[in-house]
Order: C-alpha cells, then structure tokens, then sequence
C-alpha cells in the first residue's frame, strides 16, 4: 500500500517509523524545507521528497505516482498547506487523512487569545520583556509592540532564514534564540531568568511542540503566558490513522 505523508517534524516522521514497522507498506514523506527533510533522519525505506508545493504540484504528484491515501501530519497551524492538499487530494480522488494533534489541557495561568492580532493587543497593554516562542513566520506582526526591539526575545529554528527574518525586522542580536526545541521545563525556566522575561507567548501546539514544557516553565516562573489558539479542525488522532490505514491496507 502506497502511503504518502506531509509532515512537520514530528508526527509524520512517528507516523512513517510505525508505518514501515508494520510493513506491507510503501511509504513516502513530503516536507517543505531542510529543516524538516533533516528531522526525518533515522527512517531507513522511507522515501522523502524535500520542497514547498503549490496545489496544482500537489495535485500532479498525486496523480503521477498511484499513492492509495495521502496522510497531512503538517503542523496544526500550517492551514495554507492543508488546505491545497484537501483540494489537490479532491481533484486527484485520492483518500485524504487529516492527523490530529491531540488537545493541550487548559491551564488557569494563561490567557486565550483567537489569533496573533489579539496577543500582540494584549502584549502593547503588559510590560516587561517577552519570550516570543511563535516561530519566524509571523515576527512582524509583533513589531506592533512598543519598544519591540529591547523587550522581545523571538526564539526560531537554527536555520538562515530564521535568523533573516529577525535581523531585517530590527531584532537585536543578542535577543535572538536560535535552538531547536521541543524544550524541557529546565531550559524554558533558564531562558526566562536569564533574559528577565515577564510573559512568554506561545501556540497551542500540543505535546509535540513542548507546549506542557512551557507552561510547567512559566508556572514556576510566576509568569503570564499568551496561548494562540489552535485553529479548528477536523481530523483523526494518530492511533486511529493507524487503525484506518492498517484496515484499509487488507483492501488494497
């Protein structure tokens, strides 16, 4: 059975490991950058392909390699991707799975907020400095805050353009955290006394992005945090994929 999986970093590469373990199953990861195509090390007959697609490549990948299922393990807030691979699934009649993070429980020390616009809103009424733990993607719409440059501190991936995007936007130097996580409650404790962080901002990531990790962290700290919630989704958690693509392997 051939099985087809666009992953993040994490669930997809869990999910091929599991995949290939069973066996009678050919299995191919699709990821958009280095960063990820380096994540995936360590899945010997596993085929991976490295590149951002649009939807009509998307689409002419499909259709000119016979996959049975497509599986979308991409991160939960990556709704670009999903949604032109909802699409190109539909043009090309290929089975589409959508893996499902399981929900992070709620946690009184922090704040809510429906998207980036609202926590930087709630960020121009707090002071003090700020562990920014949001990715590269959205660095400017934090610029928003007053007196940005000397009270964030953005931690990104260890990759160039990360590091780019922070300098071009006027992120000092000595303010940039480039690591790659997920972290444990030690580390995120350590960067917020070291950097005097009076509120850290994070997304609803999930197990798998260290999200637990962040919030033990700023419990400890007596800190706030600034939650962006996880955008609504349909989906299956990664046991059931398992169970349907097991299922659906004896029909192929």
């Amino acid at each position: 059975m051939k099985v087809l999986i666009f992953s993040g970093t994490t669930e997809g590469k869990r999910l091929a490991q599991t995949l290939l373990s069973i066996g009678d199953f050919q299995v191919t990861v699709s990821v958009a950058t280095e960063y990820g195509a380096h994540s995936m090390e360590g899945v010997p007959g596993c085929t991976l392909l490295e590149g951002r697609l649009s939807c009509s490549e998307m689409e002419h990948l499909l259709t000119e390699n016979g996959y049975n299922v497509v599986v979308d393990a991409t991160h939960p807030y990556a709704r670009e991707v999903t949604e032109n691979l909802r699409l190109a699934c539909t043009h090309a009649a290929v089975p589409y799975l959508r893996l499902i993070r399981e929900s992070p429980p709620p946690d009184s020390n922090s704040l809510l907020v429906p998207g980036t616009e609202e926590a930087v809103q709630a960020l121009c009424r707090m002071p003090g400095n700020i562990l920014l733990t949001t990715g590269a993607k959205e660095l400017a719409r934090f610029c928003a805050i007053p007196g940005y440059r000397e009270r964030i501190y953005p931690r990104v991936l260890p990759m160039e353009s990360s590091l780019r995007a922070c300098l071009a936007l006027g992120y000092e130097r000595s303010h940039i955290i480039a690591m790659q996580g997920p972290f444990c409650e030690e580390l995120n404790l350590a960067l917020i006394r070291q950097f005097s962080i009076r509120c850290l901002v994070t997304k609803e990531s999930g197990r798998e992005g260290g999200y637990e990790e962040k919030l033990s962290a700023a419990r400890k700290a007596e800190i706030p945090v600034i939650v962006i919630a996880r955008p609504k989704e349909v989906g299956n958690s990664f046991a059931e994929i398992v169970r349907i693509l097991t299922e659906k392997r004896g029909t192929s």
